[in-house]
């Protein structure tokens, strides 16, 4: 037994109307069945788009009317509520706080750079070499166009990937805000040609805390040409407070400067990113909430090669990824 609710049945068989008839009738839009898929997975199995855009927009509305709703009550979390990835109660990737005094380990593979690897102590993938490609890609469309003496913001080192390329592009200031004093034990002594770079400024601090510091703001008075984000054991509501902040760090402008030569913003989209329904969910609820502080988002689709998947995953407690499409984001500002 598959465990099927209505909804699933309706999927399958592409009855659309049946759908927002269940959908309008209390029916639970991301219900999973015994396997972990929910209708939305079904009528894309299916080639069903009609039904599933009808699930999508759904799962918009009800996280738009969920944000809502805790915004109203003061920003309570619910008892009920359950997180997407599936995370186990008590692993470090659910509390900030814990994660930033746990060790961390670090991997790497002269011979296989997509093998190095950031793991926690759970055993839980901070981040990976698999990720090269679309960082590449995002220190590109988050560089291409701006002035010559571009002023950049990265949140969360990681590895450091996103920042090798982001230098590539010779910024004259490279601000990097990481928390983790392992990471940043793991940047000053595995990178130290990125950390003595001229222009490299790290603050070792949660970008909460970053925000709140007047060194920020003194070392970009004007605000940042690009910004990317990808902080770990956090939330999309943490996420969602960071994006609120955007305005007052991008670089401000007239509206009448060329698209290309706008500030922008990026971040890693690995939001639900182990169900193709739920992410396309998260994506056009990214792009609202975006649009809503007045930034516009263009999405490029990037090629995941998992090919080696079986390599890359060894040893992890728990993928963070298993789509064959990555969905990266460039937001930009003042866009009309």
């Amino acid at each position: 037994m598959l465990n099927w609710s209505a909804l699933h049945f309706a999927a399958e068989n592409g009855h659309t109307a049946v759908v927002r008839y269940l959908l309008a009738n209390g029916a639970i839009w991301n219900a999973v069945d015994v396997n972990g898929f929910t209708a939305g997975d079904v009528a894309w199995s299916a080639n069903w788009t009609q039904c599933y855009a009808a699930l999508l927009e759904e799962g918009v509305r009800q996280g738009l009317l969920g944000a809502l709703l805790e915004k109203k009550a003061g920003g309570e979390e619910s008892d009920e509520e359950e997180d997407d990835d599936g995370e186990e109660a008590g692993e470090v990737v659910n509390d900030n706080e814990g994660f930033l005094k746990s060790p961390l380990r670090f991997v790497n593979d002269p011979n296989d750079p997509r093998r190095a690897r950031c793991m926690d102590q759970d055993d839980n993938m901070v981040m990976a070499g698999w990720e090269t490609e679309i960082m590449r890609r995002s220190a590109e469309r988050l560089c291409e166009g701006l002035p010559k003496r571009r002023v950049v913001l990265n949140v969360g080192y990681g590895l450091g990937i996103i920042d090798d390329f982001l230098q590539s592009h010779s910024p004259a200031l490279h601000v990097i805000i990481e928390p983790h004093p392992d990471v940043v034990k793991y940047l000053r002594t595995s990178h130290p040609e990125l950390a003595s770079a001229p222009g490299v400024v790290i603050i070792e601090k949660t970008w909460e805390a970053a925000l709140e510091d007047p060194q920020l703001w003194e070392l970009a008075p004007e605000g940042f040409d690009a910004i990317y984000a990808d902080p770990f054991a956090q939330d999309y509501k943490d996420l969602k407070v960071f994006f609120d902040r955007l305005p007052d760090l991008l670089r401000g402008g007239d509206g009448t400067e060329p698209l290309s030569q706008r500030a922008r913003f990026g971040f890693f989209h690995g939001l639900a990113a182990t169900n193709r329904f739920l992410y396309d969910v998260y994506t056009r609820l990214v792009e609202l909430d975006l649009r809503d502080i007045g930034l516009e988002t263009e999405w490029e689709a990037v090629k995941v090669d998992m090919d080696d998947a079986e390599e890359v995953w060894e040893g992890v407690r728990r993928k963070y990824w298993t789509l064959d499409e990555y969905r990266l984001p460039t937001c930009r500002m003042g866009v009309i």
